[in-house]
């Protein structure tokens, strides 16, 4: 079984089209780079991985699961902070 599945995934957000219809496997143990220029989808996609979204069209699963049920499993540090603006 894959640590990662993504079949088909794809992201719109609105007439913006943040990810195109990707399939990617990585098997267990296995380390992947991600890079691309702004606004090529690298933050949607680890997105879409950490559940922290969910796909408009397509499959992401970590080790078999829907990655929103896997998410409490997940680790995910975001470029920016994503917590409230008053709290610290």
């Amino acid at each position: 079984m894959d640590a990662l599945t993504l079949r088909s995934a794809s992201k719109q957000y609105g007439t913006v089209t943040a990810l195109r219809r990707l399939d990617l496997s990585v098997p267990d143990g296995a380390f992947v780079l991600i890079i691309g220029a702004n606004g090529s989808g690298k933050t949607t996609l680890l997105r879409l991985i950490a559940g922290l979204c969910r796909p408009t069209t397509g499959i992401v699963q970590v080790r078999g699961f829907d990655a929103a049920a896997a998410r409490g499993n997940l680790g995910f540090v975001a470029p920016q902070p994503m917590l409230y603006d008053d709290l610290t």
